[in-house]
């Protein structure tokens, strides 16, 4: 075994597939930009004999800079490698192939494996006699863009693009794409197999940001903020946190909230995406209790699980997967009872792109919670006040470079206010298996 990651060895009948009928592909041509075989690491599987001797070899090559990595292919990208062969003896062998399959996988054993993706070529086939000796093929296999997934008596046919391959440690359901190698023998005697996994992630872009937005990323300089550039920001609607102020105060006092997110609402991994909040308190000396830490804003990511068996019920998971950056606005002009801030929430690298596929999906959204200072509390912490869907995708529009502009003093993103630590323990955070980060397309 060449390279350290070790792939799986199944007999035919190993994998259990669901008893809906196999899809079809869409057979488009990819676009000429991303029709390629992938620059990047070389990655060698072998399986061995008893005697640990390779005697079948996978080796392709895929975007991942490197080797002890899984492979990486984007949208578009040609498959490329080649199968080897080496027997000593004579062997029933009646077919050879390789085979991309794109998997939909349970945690549970209620969830049965569904394959949603199969895209074969043989390479060698007789019917009759025996083998012995060194053999090499070349393969080539072109991801289809989309797949039709069959309908049923609840939901019709449809045809989705192909989703990223999704896998989290915990996660009640996973996308899995491989490459398979089969080794078909005649009656009486034991197939082989080969596989590895392989990451897929679609081509998917963010929106282009205001012009306004643009040239302060050009310029260096903080982008304009709501009023000075409406079409760069969505406003949400105003909401209040209502509590108490003790031991002073009995009565109820409001703050009103404004939470503006800059639009379109369609950001790329390994960014952050711009916020401002307002806040409006009924006098002075309530203001004045308002900071940074007063304010929480989360990026929850939401999995749907649709029911793939009659007798199992669809699912949703919530998890948190990052948290806003704050500070004050500069120049704020705002009335005694107001304080204004900017903020940032910064997105991690392997952050999952938004996708809905058949019965499972990945969205966003950005939450507000209730405004919070010492000795300020509120009836329901917890529940957001208002909340809002974007997008998360693998890239940025061609020629934009978004920027950071938190300064070095804000608390980092891992980091959670002091004011909303219990709040945030109810939700788990998810911990990623290692895939190559995501880097440029040629």
């Amino acid at each position: 075994m060449s390279s350290s990651i070790r792939p799986s060895y199944e007999s035919r009948n190993s994998l259990r597939h669901s008893a809906w009928s196999l899809p079809t592909y869409n057979s488009r041509a990819p676009s000429a930009e991303r029709s390629q075989a992938p620059r990047g690491g070389e990655h060698t599987y072998t399986l061995g004999s008893s005697t640990n001797r390779p005697w079948l070899t996978l080796t392709m090559a895929s975007r991942s800079p490197d080797k002890n990595l899984l492979p990486l292919f984007y949208e578009g990208d040609l498959i490329t490698g080649t199968v080897s062969l080496d027997l000593k003896s004579k062997e029933p062998i009646r077919e050879i192939s390789v085979t991309l399959q794109g998997l939909i996988l349970g945690a549970g054993q209620d969830l049965e494996p569904y394959t949603f993706l199969s895209v074969p070529e043989t390479l060698w086939a007789q019917e009759n006699g025996k083998i012995s000796g060194t053999y090499s093929w070349s393969f080539s296999i072109n991801v289809p863009h989309e797949v039709d997934i069959p309908g049923n008596a609840q939901t019709p046919a449809k045809s989705y693009p192909l989703p990223p391959r999704f896998s989290e440690r915990g996660s009640q359901a996973h996308i899995d794409y491989r490459i398979v190698v089969s080794v078909r023998r005649r009656r009486f005697s034991a197939d082989s197999t080969l596989f590895t996994p392989i990451v897929y992630l679609p081509y998917s872009i963010a929106g282009i940001p205001s012009p306004k937005r643009q040239a302060a990323y050009r310029s260096g300089v903080l982008p304009p903020g709501p009023s000075a550039d409406p079409e760069g920001w969505k406003i949400l609607p105003s909401c209040e946190t209502i509590g108490k102020l003790l031991p002073a105060r009995s009565a109820s006092i409001s703050i009103h909230c404004r939470l503006a997110i800059a639009q379109p609402l369609s950001f790329a991994a390994s960014t952050c995406i711009p916020l401002q909040v307002s806040l409006r308190a009924p006098d002075s000396h309530v203001a004045n209790m308002l900071t940074r830490d007063s304010i929480l804003v989360q990026l929850v990511r939401t999995l749907d699980i649709q029911d793939f068996t009659p007798t199992r019920r669809s699912m949703s998971f919530h998890d948190v997967m990052s948290e806003g950056v704050f500070w004050p606005a500069p120049d704020d002009r705002s009335s005694p009872g107001e304080r204004r801030f900017f903020g940032e929430i910064p997105l991690r690298k392997k952050l999952t792109s938004s996708f809905d596929f058949s019965k499972l999906s990945v969205n966003y959204k950005i939450a507000l919670f209730p405004i919070r200072a010492p000795k300020y509390t509120v009836a329901l912490p917890d529940e957001p006040l208002i909340s809002e869907p974007v997008e998360i995708t693998l890239r940025n529009p061609h020629g934009i470079s978004p920027r950071s502009y938190s300064p070095p003093e804000s608390p980092l993103s891992s980091g959670l206010s002091p004011y909303h630590r219990d709040a945030s323990r109810r939700y788990e955070r998810s911990s990623y298996l290692g895939f190559p980060s995501v880097g440029g397309f040629d």
